[in-house]
């Protein structure tokens, strides 16, 4: 079956979101089943001496609100108002990176963001870009 969505409670898995389970009658259980599928590895957390290194990108604040840089694998969300610059902001950080990431663009189309890179003048040879909206396709990418 093509399930859409599972019961957190019983893990039974349904074609479409339910209020309540149809098999074991718990309410609000429904949710998308996961990714991958494997529970994530729980550890204890790391000493402050084994911590990863921040690595400034560059870009003056961006470091200072990000604890002084980026960590290597992290994920950065950029939300705001339409035309705050959060594209832009992301292609100079993909640039100041040596084009090394992956920009997911969820509002323009993968011509418009390099249209916007050439004139930036961000070098995104290394980089890779997804145009996407769910949440799926961009950890499959």
């Amino acid at each position: 079956m093509d399930a859409s969505f599972e019961c957190a409670e019983c893990r039974r898995l349904f074609p479409r979101w339910f209020g309540r389970c149809p098999s074991c009658g718990a309410w609000n259980s429904a949710r998308r089943p996961r990714v991958g599928g494997a529970d994530a590895e729980v550890v204890p957390f790391p000493s402050r001496e084994g911590s990863a290194e921040r690595r400034p990108c560059g870009i003056g604040e961006l470091d200072r609100v990000a604890g002084g840089g980026l960590v290597q694998g992290s994920v950065v969300l950029l939300s705001g108002e339409p035309g705050a610059g959060k594209s832009t902001l992301a292609l100079q950080l993909l640039g100041s990176c040596g084009g090394r990431g992956l920009l997911v663009a969820a509002e323009e189309s993968p011509s418009q963001v390099a249209l916007r890179a050439a004139r930036l003048g961000c070098d995104l040879e290394a980089g890779r870009l997804v145009a996407a909206t769910a949440v799926e396709d961009v950890c499959s990418a």
